[in-house]
């Protein structure tokens, strides 16, 4: 990741320097954080390194299951297009019921006008009656490109956001 950063640094810059002031760069200019947030952060960064590991060690041993069961002697093939079927089940179900369960939050009717050159996105209804919205479906029920998009939007139609728990 450094070498790659250090790149795209030199790349941007047409490889005649390599500032190492603003290198990381956030698309915000009024971005800001204070040092106590940093322990989050690292709660946040050791905890996703533990669920990597997690789901190294899952993934090895489905792998060591898999070369037992499914053989060049016994290749089985029925077994394996019962296992692809039942993981996009798996997958569709996740998908589509989490923000089910997550539930719908209300839209602020009466939200204040923002200035003209403002950008304002629009969380998707989903499954929730007029006047509400899901964060939740706004991140997993919309093409990534639209996805990504709504995370770096700063304001949002009827004062709607995304909850600090959706985005973990």
């Amino acid at each position: 990741c450094a070498v790659a950063a250090a790149l795209a640094k030199a790349t941007k810059n047409g490889f005649q320097g390599f500032p190492v002031t603003t290198f990381v760069e956030f698309p915000d200019a009024e971005a800001d954080f204070e040092p106590w947030e940093l322990v989050p952060f690292a709660l946040l960064g050791a905890a996703c390194g533990l669920l990597g590991t997690l789901f190294c060690l899952g993934t090895r041993s489905l792998g060591r299951l898999r070369q037992r069961l499914f053989t060049k002697a016994k290749p089985r093939v029925c077994v394996r297009i019962a296992e692809v079927l039942a993981m996009a089940a798996c997958l569709l179900l996740t998908c589509a019921l989490t923000p089910v369960l997550w539930g719908c939050r209300p839209l602020a009717p009466d939200e204040a006008k923002v200035q003209e050159e403002d950008y304002v996105g629009r969380q998707v209804r989903g499954h929730c009656p007029e006047g509400e919205y899901s964060d939740l479906s706004t991140l997993v029920l919309q093409p990534k490109h639209a996805a990504i998009k709504a995370l770096f939007t700063a304001k949002f139609e009827g004062g709607a956001h995304f909850s600090s728990f959706s985005l973990i």
